[in-house]
């Protein structure tokens, strides 16, 4: 299990290949499994029709989610709390910023989709 680092120890830092590397694998990893939802009208429409506050409800389901992966499933077993929040915090916005450009590529959003029906198919 990862164990929290003493406060006064020195704060490790991954070299930037590497951090590249983990998030190219997770990019794929991530597309190879919803690749096929992003395809499906009514995963659109899901998001689409749902209250706003559903859909931050959602959001903030997934991070805890990754939160509890990442502490207990991750790849690293040598992190600290904040590693796992930023980690988390940062897979959830690669996440959304892949989602949103693969719905961008594939045309379902473009110019004249409203703010409401893009953060609605994205989410």
């Amino acid at each position: 299990m990862a164990d929290a680092l003493p406060a006064n120890a020195p704060r490790r830092r991954r070299p930037v290949p590497e951090s590249l590397r983990e998030y190219g694998r997770g990019i794929a990893g991530g597309l190879l499994f919803s690749l096929p939802l992003l395809y499906t009208m009514e995963v659109w429409w899901a998001g689409f029709t749902s209250h706003p506050a559903n859909v931050l409800g959602y959001l903030v389901a997934t991070y805890v989610l990754l939160l509890g992966y990442n502490r207990f499933g991750g790849f690293r077993r040598d992190v600290c709390w904040f590693d796992v929040f930023t980690d988390s915090l940062e897979e959830l916005g690669l996440g959304l910023i892949v989602s949103t450009a693969v719905l961008v590529l594939i045309g379902r959003i473009t110019r004249g989709t409203s703010l409401q029906e893009a953060v609605g198919t994205v989410s």
